[in-house]
């Protein structure tokens, strides 16, 4: 999957192979940085809203 995103984003113009690096990489684990999030989201929010 990764093989056929970096060559999707390849043909978009971008300028900047690290960028189309990163965007394959976000697209295809996409589920998994969703699910790290998770806890990301709950812990800034117990330090915003506590007393």
């Amino acid at each position: 999957m990764q093989k056929i995103m970096a060559k999707h984003f390849a043909t978009q113009m971008m300028n900047s192979p690290m960028l189309n690096d990163f965007m394959s990489f976000m697209s295809s684990y996409n589920s998994l940085l969703m699910l790290v999030n998770i806890p990301l989201f709950a812990i800034t929010t117990y330090i915003s809203f506590r007393k």
